[in-house]
């Protein structure tokens, strides 16, 4: 530990280059995709559940590019790691499917 109270984490090379290439196909993956919706003047959408679906969508990309590790989904996506489990959960998203 150092001064600031923060463990100094060794990383290899390759599992560096291996999480850099993972962000980096996450990343072009969701750029690639186009969440289009379409809204009926006289009817409008349900905003939330919009992006609900969008969320889930995005969560299911960084699962599936990190192979249903979610330590590794949740640094990818910038979110705790028990804040990516409670959406996991709440979505219904079995991450072994990935």
């Amino acid at each position: 530990m150092n001064g600031l109270g923060l463990k100094r984490i060794e990383v290899s090379e390759k599992r560096l280059h291996n999480l850099r290439t993972t962000l980096r196909t996450l990343l072009n993956e969701t750029r690639s995709k186009t969440f289009e919706v379409e809204i009926d003047p006289e009817v409008g959408i349900d905003f939330y559940d919009s992006v609900r679906k969008y969320e889930k969508a995005v969560i299911e990309s960084a699962l599936a590019a990190t192979h249903g590790k979610q330590k590794l989904a949740a640094k990818l996506l910038r979110l705790a790691p028990s804040t990516l489990c409670m959406k996991v959960k709440q979505y219904g998203i079995d991450p072994s499917q990935f």
